[in-house]
């Protein structure tokens, strides 16, 4: 946590005034629960997990950006990022196509539709409010 000061002060020939503005700035926290690991996880009801460390490590620049990209923008109820290609330069949309195409070769992301990418739940695991929905989801995906 942060505290930023800001003061203010006013000089008259008549009157004085001075103001104290005191923010604090709280981190904000992410909206998952843990990385994945390698082996078999109580964050994912005894199923295999993604050692999203070992992965990550080994992610091309583009990869590395599109991943980034996407998690301020993830939905935690399901695991969804939606990235609208407006919103990007030409650059950013290269970037973006190179980068998913790695991802989903590693079964990190896959494109649910048009401008909506799932993040694989046993790489980025979801709070267990929403987990088995989740999972639901991503195993209902087709396999490609």
């Amino acid at each position: 946590m942060t505290v930023s000061t800001a003061s203010l002060t006013f000089n008259s020939a008549t009157e004085e005034v001075e103001q104290s503005i005191r923010k604090k700035h709280i981190a904000k926290y992410t909206p998952f629960l843990a990385l994945g690991k390698d082996g078999y996880s109580q964050y994912n009801n005894g199923r295999e997990s993604m050692n999203a460390f070992q992965l990550t490590v080994r992610l091309s620049p583009s990869a590395l950006w599109t991943i980034g990209l996407m998690e301020p923008l993830l939905d935690p109820s399901t695991n969804i990022s939606v990235i609208r290609g407006k919103s990007l330069t030409k650059t950013e949309s290269r970037k973006l196509i190179v980068g998913y195409k790695e991802l989903h070769a590693k079964r990190i992301v896959t494109r649910v539709k048009r401008e909506y990418y799932m993040i694989n739940p046993f790489y980025i695991v979801p709070i267990p409010a929403h987990r088995d929905h989740i999972v639901a989801s991503w195993d209902a995906l087709p396999k490609s």
